[in-house]
């Protein structure tokens, strides 16, 4: 109806009226007139931005980005801006942002990242039309429209915590690399910057990066495949601290007791030699013909000293550990599997340090007799730490292949 009104003033502006010479002065519809009162359409019937709703009052035009949301919680709403201010109050947010066309947000706090909470002019909320109604503006591409129940408070945007309990920030390094991790060891933390740094210096590790908004991650050695990347990358706010950075995604906020602690070649690993009642033998084939040498898989937790918890756990004299942490467990070797010296050279993805068999091959282990025997117990034969059989557990004789059972 509107575009047929205005193709018929249009139309108008085109068209010289008669005029009585004798009669009243008439008043001259020219285009300058008419196109006038098109414009008077036109403005009428644009979309506007609402100003206030359910208590909350326009406070402008935000950045906001999926890498890191100014407001936190994505609210249900009838794709209307004024549905999204009361859905915002219904969950009891004081803060509500309304965003290209069709989301609505809340919280009770905006976040200030590299990406989201910094104000914008108001053209760029002016772009998406509310999906439900098209008399409404709701915000634009990554631009929202911020409403508030009281004037926002100035904040600063993030900043990247520089040191704390003698560990000091070195850059911002990629981690997770062809599925390894940079730094071996995953430490429980708070969510916050400072909380990591304390929980690397307590565990006495020379480095610690932060990563993906809290994760903490520690290490005597940065892995090889480690390099500096831009900063930008680091820039996710902790979970519970939006004044700090906390890494990125695959990328470690690196603290260090030094310089040279970044730079320290990690020594080549070697096999665990013993752990939870279990000593290193040798290194053997496994998947040889597609079967498995040892038949009882124990998950992957990346390292020697898990799997040979696993292991005892579970009761198995024998435990191997394959490609970088597969752990395989059982009572005996198939009558299969080789030595295979030299092909055990995998670092075990959450201790570098150590050894994780290699691709099928596997580190073995053996139950050692004198320690707490597992449960169940069995009558396979044990072997110290020079290779040597020993004693059964049931005391019968050993025979020298590797997991025949022992005779009485």
């Amino acid at each position: 109806m509107h575009v047929f009104r205005l193709a018929a003033v249009l139309a108008l502006s085109h068209c010289v009226l008669a005029v009585d010479p004798d009669g009243p002065p008439a008043v001259r519809h020219d285009s300058v007139t008419l196109n006038r009162f098109a414009r008077g359409f036109a403005k009428r019937d644009s979309p506007q931005t609402i100003q206030s709703g359910s208590g909350l009052t326009l406070q402008g035009c935000f950045t906001d980005s999926a890498n890191g949301r100014g407001l936190a919680n994505a609210v249900p709403f009838d794709g209307t801006a004024k549905g999204c201010l009361l859905a915002c109050k219904n969950k009891g947010y004081s803060i509500c942002g309304v965003e290209a066309g069709n989301e609505c947000w809340g919280a009770a706090t905006l976040h200030i990242t590299n990406t989201a909470g910094h104000q914008l002019a108001d053209s760029r909320c002016t772009v998406s039309i509310c999906a439900k109604d098209s008399t409404q503006y709701c915000g634009g591409l990554d631009a929202m429209s911020v409403y508030s129940s009281a004037p926002l408070a100035a904040t600063s945007p993030p900043t990247t915590l520089q040191s704390g309990h003698g560990l000091a920030f070195q850059d911002c390094y990629t981690d997770n690399v062809g599925g390894v991790r940079q730094l071996g060891t995953r430490l429980a933390s708070d969510g916050t910057a400072d909380g990591c740094l304390l929980a690397c210096s307590n565990a006495g590790f020379a480095l610690c990066g932060i990563e993906y908004y809290g994760e903490c991650w520690a290490d005597q050695y940065l892995g090889t495949s480690s390099v500096k990347t831009d900063a930008s990358k680091c820039t996710f706010t902790c979970s519970n601290d939006n004044t700090k950075y906390c890494g990125g995604s695959d990328a470690l906020s690196l603290y260090a007791t030094s310089s040279d602690a970044v730079t320290a070649i990690r020594p080549v690993p070697t096999p665990l030699p013993s752990y939870a009642g279990y000593t290193y033998q040798t290194c053997r084939t496994d998947n040889t013909a597609g079967y498995r040498e040892l038949p009882n898989y124990l998950g992957n937790t990346g390292t020697a000293t898990g799997c040979l918890n696993a292991c005892n756990s579970n009761g198995y004299l024998f435990c191997g550990i394959e490609y970088h942490g597969e752990c395989w467990g059982g009572n005996s070797l198939a009558a299969s599997s080789t030595v295979a010296d030299g092909s055990c050279t995998m670092s075990c993805n959450n201790e570098q340090g150590n050894i994780c068999g290699g691709s099928n091959a596997l580190t073995v282990y053996t139950y050692w007799y004198n320690d707490v025997t597992p449960s169940p117990k069995s009558n396979y034969c044990t072997f110290n730490n020079q290779g040597q059989l020993k004693v059964s557990h049931d005391d019968g004789y050993c025979p020298s292949t590797i997991g025949t059972q022992c005779s009485s």
